[in-house]
């Protein structure tokens, strides 16, 4: 449920902020199970991308702090950085 709610708030974001006037807007959502049964979940729009400034780990915006939380909550970790768009990257501590 928490991923759920991850990609949710991801792909409301998109379309709220990256994809002013842009053609053909796309996004791409991938989960794999890493070799440590961790999961690496890779979330990427084609959008405008994200300000300079931004970290996810100090922002005060509230959907990346819920972002913040709900990943904290799966003992993970998250990275995002742009490439043709903003690309979130979660790794996922699920195994005990």
């Amino acid at each position: 449920m928490r991923v759920g709610i991850i990609i949710n708030e991801l792909v409301i974001n998109s379309f709220k902020y990256a994809f002013d006037n842009h053609a053909t807007p796309e996004i791409n959502v991938a989960l794999k199970e890493l070799a440590n049964q961790d999961l690496e979940l890779v979330y990427q729009d084609n959008g405008k991308g994200l300000p300079p400034e931004t970290n996810v780990n100090t922002s005060d915006t509230l959907g990346l702090k819920l972002i913040r939380l709900l990943t904290k909550q799966l003992n993970g970790e998250v990275k995002i950085k742009n490439d043709d768009g903003a690309v979130f990257t979660f790794i996922l501590k699920l195994a005990n």
